[in-house]
């Protein structure tokens, strides 16, 4: 069996991936903000006055809390589903060199390799470097699923033939 290639024409151009910067940092922002709203209507309830002091006078704290929230939102999306939100949004899907769905290790790596500073401008190269370091490309799900699909529809033909 031929292994699978990822071609040019299924790779998200990158005013998409602009596109998946800009949806999923406003996505991530408003988690942020429910989540400190349910916080405060929580201490609020519980007649806890601290907790609105501490989110304003802990900035630490908070940047640390949001690190971590940004990287589990990257995270639990693409070990679980291969798409973040604005890749649903967009119609792509994160795919191993392989073409197979990233397992959580491989998403564990690209979701690290955003810690990395001035990463964002690693996309004026030809990829990002969370995509290169995890070895995974971001591709048009239509048209990956389409290629795939062949793929096997090929790899079928020849293993119904029958040798007389």
């Amino acid at each position: 069996m031929k292994p699978f290639e990822i071609t040019p024409e299924m790779e998200a151009s990158k005013g998409i991936r602009f596109t998946h910067l800009i949806v999923d940092y406003l996505a991530f922002l408003a988690i942020i903000f429910v989540l400190m709203i349910v916080g405060m209507v929580i201490a609020l309830l519980l007649g806890n006055q601290s907790f609105g002091v501490w989110l304003t006078s802990e900035p630490l704290s908070l940047n640390l809390i949001s690190i971590f929230l940004y990287l589990f939102y990257y995270f639990a999306f693409e070990a679980f589903t291969g798409r973040t939100l604005a890749k649903f949004i967009t119609g792509t899907i994160v795919v191993t060199e392989f073409g197979e769905k990233p397992d959580a290790k491989t998403a564990l790596i690209r979701t690290a390799c955003r810690l990395i500073p001035f990463e964002y401008f690693s996309f004026f190269g030809d990829r990002g470097w969370h995509d290169s370091i995890s070895k995974t490309y971001v591709v048009k799900k239509h048209i990956y699923i389409m290629r795939k699909n062949e793929v096997v529809e090929l790899d079928e033909i020849g293993s119904d033939s029958q040798i007389i």
